[in-house]
């Protein structure tokens, strides 16, 4: 960690995001991958959709931006692309939940999507860009796999390797997942960190 106020790293604390845990007694159909986020350029979502139009891989995309035409225009010509649009957070659960993994194509860096938390609490792997803090929360072969945003074959390769592993390593990695989410995402672990981070100011 490092500040510009020439904070020592034993003065820093970092509090991840929370999310709570909404889930029922579905069954995973795990039919496509799922988009969920803003159709923007620092997104990647173009570039998402360029790759995986001509290969058979379904994906279902979730949300509105100034890139929404363009996404509806990939649906259109692509039966395999589908746009779901703008949706409730109940819905969005149920997406997340039945899908085979969360793709997060961001050519940006992130600073904690609210919707890789929500995948992991799920216990869905995430797909994502190998950029900042993406590539330390889709750990290969444990949560996720990785790819070059920008390189069209990279993206493919990653949904290829997702798609060939055997089922005990997917549900490996829908175990480590939950795990990941239990450890220090949910709203119990959240408050004890923000207590103990309160606690460590007061005897400092």
């Amino acid at each position: 960690l490092k500040s510009s106020l020439n904070l020592r790293e034993d003065q820093l604390t970092v509090k991840p995001n929370f999310v709570e845990r909404k889930i029922s007694s579905f069954i995973r159909n795990q039919e496509y991958f799922v988009y969920i986020g803003r159709l923007s350029d620092e997104k990647g979502i173009l570039q998402l959709l360029d790759a995986i139009a001509p290969t058979k891989h379904t994906i279902h995309i979730y949300g509105t931006g100034p890139l929404q035409a363009e996404v509806e225009e990939y649906a259109h010509m692509y039966p395999h692309i589908v746009y779901k649009g703008f949706q409730s957070s109940e819905l969005l659960q149920d997406a997340l939940f039945n899908s085979k993994a969360l793709i997060v194509p961001s050519v940006c860096y992130e600073g904690m999507p609210m919707t890789v938390l929500e995948a992991f609490a799920l216990g869905t792997p995430v797909i994502a860009s190998d950029i900042g803090i993406l590539a330390q929360l889709a750990v290969p072969s444990q949560t996720g796999l990785l790819f070059d945003p920008f390189n069209s074959d990279s993206i493919i390769h990653a949904l290829n390797t997702w798609e060939n592993l055997d089922s005990n390593q997917k549900d490996l990695m829908r175990k480590n997942c939950v795990a990941i989410y239990n450890s220090n995402y949910t709203k119990a672990s959240n408050i004890t960190l923000l207590e103990n981070t309160y606690r460590n100011i007061i005897t400092y």
